[in-house]
């Protein structure tokens, strides 16, 4: 079967294309670096100004889905992953989760591609898409 190949510019302004927050894209976290960086998350409270920071992993890879099922995954800066563990997959259900978990992630667990760590999942607390963390 041939492997489709996206790139970052399509899934990031193509129709149809939308980037998963981070928790959405734990399962595709594998050869992805375990650095932590300080973010700013805020800077009011009462009228007063100041920082608060918030620390997060950098740099996970970004997972984007099309509304037809598609998944492509990317590694930073922008690198297209078309094999690996943490490669895209297809939803059969791209809907909401429950209809996801059985026929998509249970399926996966079970048969998950070569070099894929169940135990190796991470995403990051704050729920925001992971390509936001490349800047840093």
């Amino acid at each position: 079967m041939a492997w489709d190949y996206y790139s970052l510019e399509e899934v990031c302004n193509g129709a149809g294309w939308s980037e998963t927050v981070s928790i959405g894209s734990q399962y595709h976290q594998n050869e992805a670096p375990r650095s932590k960086v300080s973010i700013v998350v805020a800077y009011a409270h009462n009228d007063i100004r100041f920082p608060v920071y918030q620390e997060v992993y950098n740099r996970l890879n970004a997972k984007f889905t099309h509304t037809d099922g598609r998944e492509a995954v990317f590694k930073y800066p922008g690198v297209y992953l078309a094999e690996g563990p943490d490669k895209g997959t297809f939803n059969y259900a791209n809907a909401p989760i429950p209809a996801h978990w059985p026929y998509d992630v249970t399926p996966f667990e079970k048969n998950p591609p070569d070099g894929y760590d169940k135990s190796n999942k991470i995403c990051n607390v704050d729920i925001r898409v992971n390509s936001d963390y490349w800047i840093y």
